[in-house]
């Protein structure tokens, strides 16, 4: 938010030095701090390096089909936004946070409890049994290399779940790490 302004400044700062033709050094910092705004404002911005599934079609199409594999998992709608939030939270996938953000909305669910998502261990009240530990086991899917899947996540999933149900939950994390993985490699662009 800050650059924006500093930008602004910057260049109404710079309009008012074209329309001059008098230049003293408060001016030329002037310039040079638009100059500056210009090319950190093109760096922040990013633009989509490449579309994968033009690139690599197959592989594109194979991610796509774990996706509809997982269209007749006992997960509802909510349940499988809530974990491809949750894991685009901790990738920091700006493209799938946008779009999964959308997505929950629509399934209703309520904002906030997508504004407390990344906190819901302090919020469990919000988030029903069942919800909590299909969150802990994303968690832990996405940061695999961190412990893996617990033992004592896995055996309060098996209280709960029973294995089919547990490979749906997993399979659902496995597939937004991939999305997540594919579109910030890419730098997959936020629509406006």
């Amino acid at each position: 938010m800050l650059i924006p302004l500093i930008c602004a400044f910057a260049y109404s700062n710079f309009i008012s030095i074209q329309k001059s033709h008098f230049l003293n050094p408060f001016k030329i910092f002037a310039i040079r701090k638009w100059e500056l705004c210009l090319r950190t404002f093109k760096q922040i911005k990013m633009s989509t390096r490449f579309n994968m599934d033009e690139v690599h079609p197959a592989a594109y199409q194979a991610g796509a089909g774990m996706e509809k594999a997982l269209q007749n998992s006992f997960l509802t709608p909510i349940q499988k936004e809530l974990i491809k939030i949750r894991a685009s939270q901790i990738n920091g996938c700006a493209f799938c946070l946008d779009m999964h953000t959308k997505d929950a909305l629509k399934y209703s669910e309520t904002p906030q409890r997508i504004f407390l998502l990344n906190a819901w261990k302090d919020a469990r009240e919000l988030y029903t049994e069942e919800e909590q530990v299909i969150l802990a086991v994303a968690e832990e899917v996405t940061l695999i290399s961190h412990k893996g899947l617990t033992e004592e996540t896995y055996q309060k999933a098996k209280q709960i779940f029973n294995e089919t149900q547990i490979a749906d939950i997993i399979m659902a994390a496995v597939a937004i790490n991939m999305w997540n993985r594919i579109a910030i490699s890419t730098h997959m662009a936020v629509a406006g």
